[in-house]
């Protein structure tokens, strides 16, 4: 299909922006295929079809070859159709009005209350199924309403928005948020739900309860940690909203594992007691002095039903504590082979945590504090350059104060690296956000978003330190400064974060008449004249409005000169001098006048009355 004027493109621009671009993609590569492919035979060395044959080349060769070109064509066209299918099956999927955002505010306040829930579960359910018999009381209708929670969170994933896992966008269309839940999480959620503590209720009976088949189904209740799968898609959910130290995030990781290590591990260690039922073993074993002393517990004897849960649990937890460390005091041992080769699984797997653990909070404080080591190593330079160059000491305080400032500053390099990674509509947003400058300065504020980016992108940053000249009169300049932090005094001005000063150097370079100082440590932004009309190169418009702006900037200033001299000249006559002035045009225009009206100027005091 082509267009009237034979344009083979032009029927790209009715699809959507991304279809288009796919089929135009691959009628280029099929162009460039064909204009490739060799069409020719050998014939003593002639050309055939515009090119001249090589030797070697045959009838068959040209075949295979043609039809290698066949192939790839066809795999274009079937990669292009089913990229275009996705597209449009993607846009014609409607958005649901019953599926609501994960990103609203009472969406994340409902995933505060999961974690919340999370939490109690990863730490009382092993309890429960290790230490605590199962009855009717305060903690079972504490379970059962964590359980309704439960049974609300599940409900409530088939109408929250999920994220596509090839481009990341959110998916409304009901239907398809609803296929992914149940192909996803929905067996697991609801695993993690079903009451089995229930089981043991049915049968409270002193009998029964001693079965080692109901023993083992006290294990089903673990099923209940599934749930602490949901925590990674809560945490996806929350990470975007808020502003995350990662290292500091990952040392509260690492501190959470080992808590939660040394936790399950204690669990584990009552559940064999309890699972294997032995004569002897590690709780029978286990000093309880305080009811030993008082004749409630002999030596020897199950401390379960006279000694609290709470209290074996803690005797528990200082054991896999003391495992999970490589301490180990020896005053709780196991006393059966199931118990000595779970105490020699913990103690391997403990040692791996601990050592994993270790390891890798060494390498985030080093990372952490890597801005920190370059500052010690740059001072440790300092110092040695201050020893050998022998500078008096109230100047190796001023560059100590200089260098410590500079490390709480803000690294320019570093925000620009950040933007060039930044797709474009983000990085317009973030730069206007951020120069607020850019409303201060005429020309500016008529720029395209495109050109400002392209400033900002190539601007430098100075630090100057208190009292420190920035500009002093007589120097030539051809930039223009934007204080970013700090004080600075220009032309008897106070500026301040966001304040900007030689802008007129941008149109016309030359020697400044005035001076500018930093009061404070002052960090400024500065770009030159050089770099705005590189950055304009692309932008014609804008050059020729920015050639007007200078035109007009010239003549004001020109008139301006011309007034001084005729000023000067009608009031100090043949005494007149500009020679002092930083600008030279002022002096320029008082000897052109007075090669026209005389030295004195009389004859322009002439002209004035008439």
């Amino acid at each position: 299909t082509v267009s009237d004027d034979g344009d083979p493109t032009a029927y790209h621009d009715d699809l959507p922006g991304a279809l288009a671009v796919s089929i135009a993609s691959r009628d280029s590569q099929e162009s460039d295929n064909n204009a490739e492919t060799p069409l020719m035979q050998h014939k003593g060395g002639k050309t055939v079809g515009g090119r001249k044959a090589e030797s070697g080349w045959t009838i068959a060769e040209s075949e295979r070859n043609a039809l290698q070109q066949k192939q790839l064509k066809a795999t274009l066209d079937v990669a292009a159709v089913a990229a275009s299918a996705k597209l449009v099956a993607r846009i014609m999927m409607d958005r649901s009005y019953w599926v609501i955002s994960p990103r609203v505010y009472y969406m994340r306040w409902w995933d505060y209350v999961t974690m919340v829930l999370l939490l109690f579960t990863s730490i009382v359910t092993p309890v429960e199924v290790a230490f605590i018999p199962t009855a009717i009381n305060l903690l079972f209708f504490i379970n059962r309403t964590v359980d309704f929670c439960f049974c609300v969170d599940i409900v409530l994933n088939f109408f929250v928005a999920v994220p596509d896992p090839v481009d990341g966008l959110l998916i409304f269309h009901h239907p398809t948020v609803i296929r992914m839940y149940l192909r996803g999480w929905f067996t697991i959620d609801v695993i993690s739900i079903l009451p089995f503590d229930l089981v043991s209720i049915m049968f409270d009976n002193e009998a029964v309860s001693k079965l080692k088949i109901l023993r083992v189904m006290r294990l089903l209740r673990l099923m209940k940690l599934l749930r602490i799968l949901r925590a990674g898609r809560i945490f996806q959910r929350l990470e975007t909203q808020f502003t995350i130290d990662y290292s500091l995030l990952e040392m509260v990781k690492f501190g959470v594992l080992a808590l939660i290590c040394s936790h399950w591990m204690a669990c584990a260690f009552g559940l064999v007691a309890d699972l294997e039922d032995a004569e002897f073993n590690w709780m029978k074993f286990t000093s309880f002095r305080v009811y030993h002393e008082s004749g409630k517990l002999g030596e020897g004897e199950d401390p379960r039903g006279i000694v609290p849960p709470m209290e074996i649990y803690v005797a528990a937890v200082y054991w896999s504590t003391m495992t999970m460390s490589t301490i180990g005091y020896g005053d709780i041992v196991p006393s059966t082979c199931l118990e000595r080769v779970f105490v020699a699984l913990a103690m391997l797997f403990g040692a791996f945590i601990y050592g994993y653990i270790i390891g890798a909070v060494s390498n985030i404080i080093a990372t952490r504090n890597a801005k920190i080591n370059r500052f010690y190593q740059l001072m440790s330079e300092l110092n040695a350059f201050l020893e050998e160059g022998k500078f008096k000491p109230d100047l190796r305080v001023r560059l100590r104060e200089y260098f410590k400032y500079r490390l709480s500053g803000g690294d320019v390099e570093a925000h620009t690296e950040l933007l060039k990674q930044m797709s474009p509509a983000l990085r317009a947003e973030i730069t206007m956000s951020m120069n607020t400058w850019i409303t201060k300065v005429d020309f500016f504020r008529q720029c395209p978003e495109a050109l400002v980016i392209q400033i900002t992108m190539r601007i430098n940053q100075q630090t100057f330190p208190p009292q420190e000249k920035i500009l002093v009169p007589g120097d030539w300049c051809d930039k223009m400064y934007m204080v970013r932090k700090g004080i600075v005094i220009c032309r008897k001005k106070i500026l301040t974060t966001g304040q900007v000063f030689c802008v007129e150097c941008l149109y016309k370079e030359g020697k400044v008449a005035y001076s500018a100082h930093a009061v404070t440590f002052a960090e400024i932004y500065w770009f030159d004249r050089m770099m705005l009309l590189e950055a304009m190169y692309y932008f014609p418009d804008m050059k020729r409005h920015f050639q007007m702006l200078s035109l007009r900037r010239l003549f004001h200033d020109e008139v301006m000169s011309y007034a001084k001299a005729v000023n000067t000249l009608l009031e100090q006559g043949a005494a007149a001098s500009l020679a002092d002035q930083m600008d030279e045009r002022p002096q320029f225009y008082l000897y052109k006048l007075r090669l026209i009206y005389g030295k004195d100027g009389a004859g322009l005091r002439d002209d004035r009355r008439q």
